[in-house]
């Protein structure tokens, strides 16, 4: 069993999440195949330069933006294309955690979300960041994945650098671990 490399990081993919909540209204569900999208379907709605804030006791907590947001209500899903997004301390309202994503799909009937074509997470007080050409979450477990070849980076400021395949966090846990290989470094002074 593969032990837990770091417990904070895992706390940036529910940033994550918590974006595809704001943006579709997640509920809980069974597994999907990955969302392969058809160019000739039309989208209901179109959003260009689209941009949400979250605002809680008078402090924004949360930003994103994106180029496009595209939802297809008779699938249920809502695709972002070029996302940014910046999550900041409830007390603060000090950034503490920010990302990219080439391209997001949101998945209203079980709130799933998949990151395809390149994700990047950094959590800013740890200098920890996360990376990879592809991740999802699944809300019924809680957990998120990366195909089992698709390497994912995970960095921790300049002492901590790991690069494996099979990528998955496990968020109750708090934890996450390489299923298919992994290399890495660690530097202690």
């Amino acid at each position: 069993m593969p032990r837990p490399v770091c417990a904070w990081p895992v706390f940036v993919f529910l940033l994550i999440v918590m974006f595809g909540c704001i943006l579709s209204g997640c509920s809980i569900g069974d597994d999907v195949e990955p969302e392969q999208l058809d160019t000739k379907e039309m989208p209901d709605i179109v959003f260009s330069n689209f941009a949400r804030e979250e605002v809680e006791n008078g402090k924004v907590v949360f930003t994103a933006k994106a180029e496009k947001a595209e939802h297809y209500q008779d699938r249920g899903i809502l695709v972002v294309s070029k996302m940014q997004f910046e999550m900041r301390g409830r007390d603060s309202g000090k950034p503490i955690a920010t990302g990219d994503a080439d391209k997001a799909i949101y998945h209203e009937d079980s709130g799933d979300i998949e990151f395809q074509d390149y994700v990047q997470i950094r959590v800013l007080d740890e200098d920890a960041s996360f990376e990879g050409k592809q991740l999802r979450y699944k809300a019924a477990s809680e957990t998120i994945e990366g195909a089992m070849e698709d390497p994912v980076i995970a960095k921790v400021g300049k002492d901590l650098f790991f690069y494996g395949s099979g990528f998955f966090a496990d968020l109750q846990a708090e934890a996450f671990s390489f299923r298919n290989g992994v290399q890495g470094t660690l530097f202690q002074e």
